[in-house]
């Protein structure tokens, strides 16, 4: 509803071998009815903050319609059901939870760590630890793309966390 109406393409062309890519002309679509996105989102909004208010000493992190709290009581004025609308999932019981920022964080639930890193590929994964995540933690297994005659290779290269 409330996405940039403004759209551009590029267009790919050999430049000595190289595949490279030319950016098109911007296209212009039908705009949505912005107040709509703006509402939803303010509605969103408040409904997380008032959960984490009522939550404040055990709130963690969440993440669109997850929670992540300390400890396993139930939390206070939030409905937790996996499928219900407008309801919390409780994704996992953890023993340790570390955030880092919005969609990236780790947990260890029964001895095992879990990784979820935004742009971090699954490769890298092996390589975390609650102690080495953190920012600016580089983490090896990480495929970059190089253009070359003929084509496009992927090369070894490293993850980094950004703040």
């Amino acid at each position: 509803m409330a996405a940039n109406p403004v759209k551009q393409s590029r267009m790919p062309y050999l430049d000595e071998g190289i595949v490279k890519y030319a950016l098109l002309e911007p296209e212009h679509a039908e705009a949505q009815y912005l107040p709509a996105g703006a509402f939803i989102t303010s509605y969103a909004r408040q409904f997380t903050i008032r959960a984490a208010q009522a939550n404040y000493e055990r709130w963690l992190y969440c993440d669109t319609d997850s929670v992540y709290l300390r400890g396993t009581e139930p939390p206070v004025d939030m409905r937790v059901d996996a499928y219900e609308l407008g309801a919390w999932k409780k994704e996992h019981e953890f023993d340790c939870f570390k955030a880092i920022r919005a969609k990236t964080y780790c947990f260890e639930e029964d001895g095992e760590l879990t990784v979820h890193c935004a742009g971090m590929p699954a490769r890298c994964h092996e390589h975390v630890t609650m102690d080495n995540f953190e920012v600016g933690a580089s983490f090896p297994g990480k495929l970059k793309p190089k253009d070359v005659n003929g084509g496009t290779i992927l090369v070894e290269d490293v993850f980094t966390i950004r703040p």
